[in-house]
Parts: C-alpha cells; sequence; structure tokens
C-alpha cells in the first residue's frame, strides 16, 4: 500500500530551508563586501599617508636648506636671493627670516603674519624644533599653513633665528587631485583647537580642493576616528550625516589624520547587484520546479485517468459478450462468461472519496477493530 507524507509539513519546510538559504547567502556576501572594502579603503588610507608624508618632507626640507643657508651667510639681507629662487619654485608664497622678537630683517614678501603663524615662531624659538601650523582658512578654496624652522646654531643676538615659509595648501593638493581618479575618496583632518579643517576633494566644483572648519567634531564621524593613534575601520556618520564605510589613519609625523570613506548606499551597489542577479536566477528555478512538477502531476492524473478509462470500457465489453451469450443461445450454454474469456472481469482502480474537512484518516486495521467492537 502506498503512503504519502502530509504536504503541509513539507512545503514548510521546503519554504524554512528556502530562507535560511537566502539568509546564509546574503549574509556571505556582505561579509565579502565589508572585506573587500576594507582592503581597498585601508590601502587608500595608506597610500594617502605616505603621499602626505612625502609632501611634508619636501616642503620642511626646503625650509631647512633656507635656514642653514642663513646661518652660512650670517646676514639676512644675503639670504634674500635665496628666499627669492625658492618661492619663484612656486613651492611657498611667502618667506621671512625672523629674529627672536619676531621681527623679519629679511623677507621675500610683503605680508603680515597671521596670529597662528606667530605662535608657531614662538614654539620654534622655545623648542628648537621645526613647528607646523594649524590650517589657516580664508574661504572655501583658499587657505595656507607655514613651516616655522629655527637656524641652526644661530650666535647672533640680534640675527635671524627662525625662517617662516607659507605653503597655499589648496594649490599643493590640486596637483595631487587631479592625478588620481580615486582622490574625491581621500580627506585630510587638520586639527585646530575647537575641532578640525576638513581638506577634501570636490570635483564638481571650480576649484577641485575644498576648506571645511569644523567645531567640534561628531564623535561617530570618520574625521574624530581618525585623530586616534589606532587605524580603524567600519561604518561611521560624516559632518553632514550621511553613512560611510572609512577606514582611518593618523599621520604622526605631520598631525593630521587620513580618511577614506565612500558612501554606504554606493558601497552596497555590488551586493545589490549581486543579489538582484542571484535571486533572479532562484525565481527562474523555482518556476521551472514548479512547472516541471505540474507536468508530472498533470501527467500522472492523465494516466490514471485513461486506465480507469480503459478498465471502464473492458468491464462494459465483458458485460454485453456474456449479455449477447445468454440471450442469442438461450440455455444451450450454460456458462455463457467462459465464452467470452476465462479471465475474471477487469476490476476499477480505487478512487478516493473526499473526506470532510478536519475528519483524519483511518487505516484498515483501525475500521476492523471499530466494526468488530461494534
Amino acid at each position: 500500500m502506498k503512503t504519502s507524507l502530509p504536504r503541509r509539513p513539507i512545503v514548510a519546510l521546503v519554504t524554512l530551508l528556502l530562507v535560511a538559504g537566502v539568509a546564509w547567502r546574503v549574509h556571505t556576501l556582505r561579509g565579502a563586501m565589508m572585506s573587500g572594502w576594507r582592503l581597498a579603503l585601508d590601502g587608500g588610507a595608506v597610500t594617502t599617508m605616505a603621499t602626505l608624508d612625502d609632501w611634508y618632507g619636501e616642503r620642511l626640507s626646503d625650509v631647512e636648506d633656507m635656514a642653514t643657508a642663513l646661518r652660512h651667510e650670517g646676514s639676512a639681507t644675503a639670504s634674500f636671493e635665496l628666499f627669492r629662487a625658492v618661492m619663484q619654485r612656486g613651492r611657498f608664497t611667502a618667506v621671512w627670516a625672523l629674529d627672536k622678537q619676531a621681527r623679519s630683517p629679511a623677507s621675500a614678501s610683503s605680508k603680515s603674519l597671521y596670529p597662528e603663524e606667530r605662535a608657531a615662531v614662538a614654539r620654534a624659538l622655545a623648542t628648537r624644533l621645526p613647528t607646523l601650523t594649524p590650517v589657516i582658512v580664508l574661504g572655501r578654496h583658499k587657505g595656507f599653513v607655514s613651516f616655522a624652522v629655527p637656524v641652526p646654531d644661530s650666535t647672533q643676538l640680534d640675527g635671524p633665528r627662525v625662517v617662516l615659509a607659507r605653503v597655499n595648501i589648496v594649490t599643493a593638493i590640486v596637483p595631487w587631485a587631479a592625478g588620481r581618479p580615486n582622490a574625491a575618496l581621500s580627506q585630510f583632518v587638520a586639527p585646530t583647537a575647537g575641532g578640525a579643517v576638513l581638506i577634501s576633494v570636490c570635483p564638481a566644483e571650480t576649484v577641485p580642493v575644498c576648506l571645511d572648519a569644523v567645531s567640534p567634531l561628531r564623535s561617530d564621524g570618520p574625521s574624530a576616528a581618525s585623530l586616534q593613534l589606532t587605524p580603524q575601520f567600519g561604518r561611521f556618520v560624516d559632518p553632514v550625516g550621511m553613512p560611510v564605510l572609512a577606514a582611518t589613519r593618523f599621520d604622526q609625523r605631520v598631525g593630521w589624520g587620513i580618511v577614506r570613506r565612500i558612501a554606504v548606499e554606493d558601497a552596497v551597489v555590488p551586493l545589490r547587484n549581486e543579489l538582484l542577479l542571484e535571486g533572479g536566477i532562484l525565481a527562474a528555478l523555482l518556476v521551472l520546479a514548479g512547472l516541471g512538477l505540474n507536468a508530472v502531476h498533470r501527467e500522472g492524473r492523465v494516466r490514471r485517468l485513461r486506465e480507469a478509462s480503459a478498465a471502464d470500457k473492458r468491464l462494459a465489453d465483458h458485460r454485453r459478450c456474456i449479455h449477447r451469450r445468454a440471450g442469442g443461445h438461450g440455455t444451450g450454454f450454460p456458462h455463457p462468461a467462459r465464452e467470452c474469456g476465462s479471465r475474471a472481469p477487469p476490476r476499477l482502480p480505487p478512487r478516493r472519496a473526499a473526506r470532510p474537512e478536519g475528519e483524519h484518516p483511518v487505516s484498515r486495521g483501525g475500521a476492523r477493530r471499530g466494526a468488530r467492537a461494534a
């Protein structure tokens, strides 16, 4: 006797397995996406930090050369031509040789000093170490940083003690941004007293480098994380409130943070496309499987109907034969069924009767026991 499992538990089990498989696949793809972005963003942050170190080293070396030349010349006036030659190379917008009162006996520029520059000169005189000023923001596309380098072994009481060189930070970064297609993913974070200046690449604007002074920094933002010594990666919220995936680094030599970030909605595009593709393939396979099962079910049903129809026809033919033999020959043939074939009449295949809803099937043994009890 053939038995069949209930259909509802099977459908529920298949649905549960399908949902579990989809959830596992989404989790796997998301993990692969996060790992890929971590490698890409972290590598970009390291490369950007190396570029910043190179730029800082070149500018600092130029200022140190000027300070060394000033010591050998022994006179700020004699070094004036050296200052002008350095400025003509386009690396600095202004250069000063300052004494211990921050006065300028010689200068290659008539510009005055900003308060941040005077503070940097005082620190350089006190520590005898090179000092970099915070970014001085004068507009969205205009800002400066200055290098203050003490003159080595200066013995002149009233002579130059510090060389101060000013750099236009926007024009310094523009060539770097123009030569890298993914430069817009990078951001420099220059700390200030109350927050930081964010130096970003903005290709949609006329000048492709933008300066934004932010105070205070968001605690859940990548800019604040970049000023920590430990490199970080994860999901952050940028200053305008947009979720981003970011990798951060802190450049201890320069004192700036490096952020390499991408908007979350852009980062999940490959994942979304992969899920749509695999979801479409899965849906097509399910449709094909459903059509195949439906075709098999219909074929079995048609076969059973044909077998039942053939059995009905054979039974009807057998009965007509018996009737014809018995009626045509009278009592001359006491066994007319033998003339119509020695096999028993065909038996019709069993047909299932519809059960009322909620009634459970009863086995044959249970039916017999119930009949005996009655």
